[in-house]
């Protein structure tokens, strides 16, 4: 197998990710409910602009709250721009 160069995370001027590597990737989930568990990915829209905001990266454990990611667990890259709230 190849060597193949790690894409990091990123979030590139939008609030959430812009990017996401592919070890993220592969686990990233796209419906969730309150007993779901593992990484979920939803886009993240301004309504009063209709301008993407990225994408929200959060972490389920099937009994709490889900945790917004801040940093990608597999590269370490951005995935939210906490300087914009």
């Amino acid at each position: 197998m190849p060597y193949e160069k790690l894409i990091p995370c990123s979030s590139d001027g939008n609030r959430y990710a812009t990017s996401v590597c592919h070890h993220l990737q592969d686990y990233l989930q796209f419906s969730a409910n309150k007993k779901s568990k593992g990484f979920f990915s939803a886009s993240s829209v301004l309504i009063s602009t209709g301008e993407s905001l990225g994408k929200k990266i959060t972490y389920q454990d099937g009994k709490n709250s889900p945790v917004l990611l801040n940093f990608c667990p597999f590269c370490g890259g951005k995935l939210h721009s906490i300087g914009d709230e």
